[in-house]
């Protein structure tokens, strides 16, 4: 039973999962956040995320022609480096927040990687419409 004045646990409904009745992973707190996301976490890290961005990347061992899944792609830092890493590989992004993915889109124009690197608005928890034996 719950103690007076105390808020009630996440409760659990398929694959989301709610707090105070908004869906964790919906993307709405990245909504507010997305103009100060890649410096906040520069900051946060102590420019620690590009290394650990790259040394991710790296360990992909990427081939031309391979296909690409970057779940909670955020604003795409991970997916443009991807396709800096093999140019013919083919890179698709998926994230929650509608804002980061807008970010995203933009950074890819700025780096010219819009024909390699596609984000879509999306919940890693529900990819249906994706081939799966294409990744």
């Amino acid at each position: 039973k719950e103690a007076e004045g105390q808020e009630p646990p996440p409760s659990h409904h398929g694959d989301t999962c709610e707090v105070g009745g908004a869906a964790l992973g919906s993307g709405a707190m990245f909504d507010e956040i997305y103009e100060r996301y890649d410096l906040i976490n520069r900051v946060m890290s102590l420019g620690m995320d590009q290394s650990w961005r790259r040394a991710l990347v790296k360990s992909l061992d990427l081939h031309p022609g391979d296909n690409v899944l970057d779940l909670a792609t955020g604003t795409a830092d991970v997916a443009i480096l991807e396709a800096q890493a093999e140019p013919q590989a083919h890179v698709l992004g998926v994230d929650p927040s509608s804002k980061m993915v807008e970010r995203g889109r933009e950074k890819l124009a700025e780096y010219g990687l819009g024909e390699q690197v596609v984000l879509r608005v999306g919940d890693a928890m529900s990819l249906k419409d994706i081939d799966s034996e294409s990744f």
